[in-house]
C-alpha cells in the first residue's frame, strides 16, 4: 500500500513531543484561560429551567424552539442467547454535529489548532477542545447568539486539505443513533490565520500527553485522535521525530505499523466474526413517554432510577463569558461515580495485540460496534439485583496480571454530560497469560482497529477516546 503524505504527517505530529509552545506552556495557557474568564454552573430543577419545558402529558423534557435535543423515554429488548429488557431515559438529538480540527504545518511538523472551551458539564469548567465542537443547532444560531468561531472551515468551500472526514458515534447507551462529523482540515503553510487567546496551536503527540492529565483533555478530541489512520511501515517513521525508547511505545508503534500476517487473526476472519455476532442478535429500541418509563421518576426536579443506579437527568444554569451566549439552561446527564474504560494488551507472536469487544448497545445505528475490553461501571453491579459484572473487570483491579501502562480519569463530554468521569486503564498482561474469550472478544493489532476506525458505526466512542491515550511519544 502506498504512504499517504497525510498520514505521514499526522504521524510525525504524533511522534514530536514539544511543538511551538513546550507542555508547561500549555498548562498554563488553561489556567490562565480559567483566571481571565468569568464561568457559574448552578444545579437547577428540572421544573425551573428557562427556555425548556416538561410535557405535561409524556413528561419529555423540551427546549422550546423544539431544536437542540429532548430527553424521552426507552423501551429496550434485546435478544441473543437470553433476552435483555429494561426501560430508560434517553437523548433524542437527531442533528449530527461537527467536531473538528484546523491543522496547520509550523517549522515542518503538522500542528492542531486546539482552543480551551467552558463547558457546563465540565468538573473544571475549560478542557482542552478541538478547533470546532458544534451542534447544527449551534452552528445555524438558534440560541441567537454568535456563530461557533471557525466554523466555516468545515461547512464552507475553503483551501483547505481533508484529512480525516468520518461520521462517529456517540454514546450508544445515553443518545438515540446520534452521530457527529469527525473532521481534520490542513490549511496552506502560508495560509495566515489569525485567533483569539482561547486558541493555541499544539502537535498529536503533545496533546495525547496531556491526557495523563485527569480532566484535561476534552473528549471530542479523544473521539478525533481515536480513529486516526497511520498506516506507516515501521521503518518510515519521519526522521527526526521525538522517539521514545521506552518498550510499551515501542510496542504500540510496531503494533500500528504491523503487517497484517503478523495479526492473530487476518481481516478477513475478523470481519466475519463481526458479522457473524451482528446477525445472532436482534435489538428492539423505541421511543416512549418519560413519564411511562419504568422504575424512572421525577423527583425535586430530578430525573432518577428508584435504586439510586446508572444516571440522572439534571439541571443547569449557566453562565459563561466567553461562549456564543453569556448564558442558558439546559438539562444534563449526570452518571454515578466509578465508570471504568479498559484496554487489556498482550504481545502475542511477536506484536503487541488489543483485547476487543463486539458490544450491543440499544441506540447504535448498526447493533454493535467495537468496543474496549471493559466498559462498565460496577457500582451498578454491586447490589446483585442487575446483571453479573462483565467479562475481564479483574484484569483492571489487580497488577497480578500484568502492567499498568495508562491510567488517568477523563470526563465525558461536557455539553450533555454533568461531572460524569470515567477510568481510563491501559494493561500490558503477562505473556504467559491465557484468557478463555467469551465469543464476542478477538485479539486485533492496534493496525487492524485502526482500519476499522476508517468506517462509520464501527469503533464506539470508549474504544476511541481509549485508544487516543496510546500516545507514541513519552
Amino acid at each position: 500500500m502506498p504512504i499517504s503524505k497525510s498520514k505521514n504527517e499526522l504521524f510525525s505530529s504524533a511522534c514530536t513531543a514539544d511543538g511551538l509552545l513546550s507542555e508547561a506552556e500549555v498548562l498554563n495557557w488553561v489556567n490562565l484561560r480559567m483566571t481571565q474568564n468569568k464561568y457559574s454552573v448552578q444545579l437547577t430543577p428540572l421544573t425551573y429551567l428557562k427556555g425548556w419545558s416538561i410535557d405535561s402529558l409524556t413528561g419529555n423534557i423540551s427546549h422550546n424552539s423544539g431544536k437542540f435535543f429532548h430527553v424521552e423515554g426507552l423501551d429496550v429488548r434485546i435478544s441473543t442467547d437470553t433476552i435483555q429488557s429494561w426501560q430508560q431515559p434517553i437523548i433524542n438529538q437527531p442533528e449530527i454535529g461537527i467536531l473538528g480540527f484546523v491543522a496547520q504545518k509550523f517549522n515542518g511538523v503538522l500542528h492542531l489548532l486546539v482552543q480551551a472551551k467552558m463547558e457546563p458539564g465540565n468538573v473544571n469548567f475549560i478542557q482542552i477542545s478541538p478547533t470546532v465542537q458544534a451542534t447544527k443547532s449551534n452552528y445555524t444560531q438558534v440560541h441567537g447568539g454568535n456563530r461557533p468561531a471557525f466554523i466555516e472551515y468545515f461547512i464552507e468551500k475553503n483551501d483547505g486539505k481533508v484529512l480525516v472526514d468520518q461520521l462517529q458515534s456517540e454514546q450508544g447507551t445515553r443518545y438515540l443513533r446520534k452521530r457527529n462529523r469527525n473532521l481534520i482540515v490542513q490549511m496552506p503553510d502560508d495560509y495566515v490565520l489569525s485567533h483569539s487567546d482561547d486558541y493555541k496551536w499544539i502537535t498529536v503527540g503533545q496533546l495525547q500527553k496531556l491526557m495523563r492529565f485527569p480532566n484535561l483533555v476534552h473528549l471530542d478530541c479523544r473521539s478525533i485522535l481515536g480513529s486516526l489512520a497511520y498506516q506507516l511501515d515501521f521503518q518510515q517513521h519521519p526522521s527526526g521525530s521525538a522517539l521514545s525508547s521506552d518498550e510499551f511505545y515501542l510496542k504500540v508503534r510496531s503494533s500500528i505499523c504491523a503487517d497484517h500476517a503478523d495479526a492473530e487473526y487476518d481481516m478477513p476472519t475478523v470481519f466475519s466474526w463481526l458479522t457473524q455476532l451482528k446477525c445472532q442478535i436482534e435489538v428492539h429500541s423505541n421511543l416512549i413517554p418519560l413519564k411511562q418509563v419504568i422504575g424512572w421518576h421525577l423527583d425535586n426536579g430530578v430525573v432518577r432510577h428508584e435504586s439510586g443506579c446508572f444516571f440522572s437527568v439534571v439541571g443547569v444554569e449557566v453562565q459563561a463569558s466567553n461562549r456564543e451566549v453569556g448564558g442558558w439552561c439546559q438539562p444534563l446527564i449526570q452518571s454515578i461515580d466509578g465508570g471504568v474504560i479498559g484496554l487489556a494488551t498482550q504481545v502475542r507472536g511477536g506484536i503487541l495485540h488489543v483485547l476487543i469487544q463486539g458490544r450491543v448497545e440499544p441506540c447504535l445505528i448498526d447493533i454493535l460496534e467495537l468496543a474496549a475490553t471493559v466498559q462498565c461501571t460496577p457500582e451498578n453491579y454491586l447490589d446483585g439485583t442487575h446483571s453479573p459484572l462483565p467479562a475481564f473487570v479483574e484484569l483492571f483491579q489487580s497488577e497480578s496480571r500484568g502492567r499498568i501502562r495508562f491510567d488517568s480519569v477523563l470526563s465525558d463530554e461536557g455539553g450533555r454530560f454533568f461531572h460524569s468521569m470515567q477510568r481510563h486503564l491501559v494493561v500490558e498482561l503477562n505473556e504467559d497469560l491465557y484468557l478463555d474469550l467469551p465469543p464476542n472478544y478477538c485479539w486485533m493489532t492496534l493496525r487492524q482497529i485502526q482500519e476499522f476506525a476508517q468506517f462509520s458505526n464501527m469503533v464506539n466512542i470508549e474504544l476511541r477516546s481509549i485508544l487516543s491515550c496510546l500516545a507514541l511519544v513519552a
